[in-house]
């Protein structure tokens, strides 16, 4: 029983930042979502889809330019015990992030003539001046990086809200202001995020040199090399199971239908800001803090059960009012996105799963097989993205997306149980994925002519996704015993 309570002991302490970072990152996250009603009525589907090319572009070189620095961060945080060599990783990997991000985009601001001929398939003096000011951002995300880490690494999580609030507050003023008031259209949107970004890498590093001063320790900035190199092949991989598919629509079909896409991927990324990131913001460092405990494996598979339960719940409560999402939040001309939505949200399930079973490969500091396993999906991807877009379009582009990431989650488990054997619970995870299915389906055959009535029937159909797994014996022992208890307590408070 001790063993039991220690373990909710150690999920209570868990879940309390991960409600804190997932608030933060709603907000961060959430300028995309909430801006949706402005875009798809101030942007024609082809702004879009520019937009959604140079965040794409962006996404490549914070990548490539961040070497993995900020997991290596985390990493290297928790190896040390001093605070002093704490603050010496800290600061290292700071001025390594901004030595990379100076050389690294001056080179790429100089070249945005070339950049718009490879990512457009055309030199446009708009495009380049769109490019050069996707540039200044990016430079300011990037060295945001390293103080976010530190934020997590010391389980600032209020502090972390706070600095998300603030961008989330600066991000929408300025693209109302832009977009809405001034009507500058994509360069609008480009300028709010330069701005926004300014005023929050300012604060964030500010913060940090308070905290760790200026100091370059070359042995500790090495060893942040070493285990962050490996990780720009998965970042490199990541961003092609991401983001490939849009290239491909482009080129294949039109930016029309990028917009449209990317619409629906904004809308199936809901699931990623509102449960996976901060879920990953949080384990990140929980799953080094207690790794030597006796009880990691067991806290280890847990966690992914329970994170298949969140994610297959959300995600299904997202697939079911898709089509009303998009009546509410754009015009009828994106509404095509509606099947498309429900198809990224599978592919998110899967990539939750692939960030839980990655464990033992980045516990044993193994991340060259993070790697291969990254390079066979990000391949099977590309090539899926082929052959399936040329003959089913933009539908082609999701099953792609969902098979790649189903693959990849296969193979990291297979690669991490060979060196650190977890034993997760198959057969939980199975029912979860029975239940999502069922009423999913079942939503597919509610059509009413009221749109409050089919509303709340959909709602009637997704508050069942517990009762069916209570009904179905998914509860242990253990949980049905906690759960009496919190509902005792809380009836005792009321």
């Amino acid at each position: 029983m001790s063993d039991n309570l220690s373990k909710f002991e150690e999920f209570k302490r868990f879940i309390k930042h991960f409600l804190v970072y997932g608030f933060a990152n709603i907000l961060s996250r959430a300028v995309g979502f909430v801006l949706i009603p402005i875009y798809t009525r101030y942007l024609t589907p082809v702004d879009y889809g520019v937009i959604e090319i140079l965040s794409l572009i962006s996404t490549i070189f914070i990548n490539l330019l961040g070497i993995g620095l900020s997991s290596a961060t985390l990493r290297f945080y928790f190896e040390y015990v001093t605070e002093d060599e704490r603050k010496e990783v800290i600061s290292s990997a700071l001025i390594l992030c901004c030595l990379f991000g100076i050389i690294g985009i001056s080179l790429l601001y100089l070249n945005a003539v070339t950049l718009s001929s490879l990512f457009f398939d055309k030199i446009n003096d708009q495009f380049i001046y769109f490019i050069r000011l996707m540039l200044m951002t990016m430079f300011f995300d990037l060295i945001s990086e390293v103080p976010l880490a530190l934020m997590r690494a010391r389980e600032k999580s209020a502090l972390f809200s706070i600095v998300s609030f603030t961008k989330f507050v600066f991000a929408i003023s300025l693209n109302i202001y832009t977009v809405v008031y001034l009507k500058m259209g994509v360069e609008g949107v480009l300028i709010s995020a330069l701005f926004s970004g300014l005023i929050i890498s300012l604060f964030l590093n500010f913060n940090t040199f308070l905290y760790c001063k200026i100091s370059f320790n070359l042995h500790k900035a090495i060893e942040q090399l070493k285990y962050g190199f490996p990780l720009l092949i998965v970042a490199f991989g990541m961003f092609v199971l991401n983001s490939s598919d849009r290239f491909f629509l482009q080129r294949i079909t039109n930016m029309k239908t990028v917009g449209i896409y990317a619409l629906a991927y904004k809308i199936g990324m809901i699931l990623r800001f509102l449960i996976i990131i901060p879920f990953m913001q949080n384990f990140g460092p929980y799953r080094f803090s207690i790794m030597n405990q006796d009880n990691a494996k067991e806290l280890y598979a847990k966690a992914l059960t329970y994170f298949v339960l969140l994610l297959c719940f959300f995600g299904v409560g997202i697939s079911v009012f898709s089509g009303e999402l998009l009546v509410i939040l754009a015009t009828n001309q994106y509404y095509s996105a509606r099947m498309i939505i429900p198809m990224i949200i599978l592919s998110y399930v899967f990539f939750g799963i692939y960030f839980i079973v990655q464990i033992g490969l980045y516990l044993k500091k193994n991340t060259k097989m993070v790697s291969y396993a990254i390079i066979i999906s990000a391949v099977i991807n590309v090539t899926l993205n082929y052959f399936c877009i040329k003959k089913y379009g933009i539908y082609g582009a999701a099953m792609a997306t969902i098979i790649s990431f189903a693959i990849l989650s296969f193979i990291t488990n297979w690669f991490s149980q060979q060196i650190y054997h977890i034993e997760y619970e198959v057969k939980r995870i199975i029912t979860i994925f029975f239940v999502s299915l069922m009423i999913f389906s079942m939503s597919l055959l509610v059509h009413f002519e009221s749109f409050i009535l089919q509303v709340v029937v959909k709602v009637g159909l997704v508050a069942c996704f517990p009762f069916l797994l209570f009904l179905l014996n998914f509860l242990l022992p253990e949980e049905k015993q906690k759960i009496c208890s919190l509902f005792n307590g809380l009836t005792k408070n009321i």
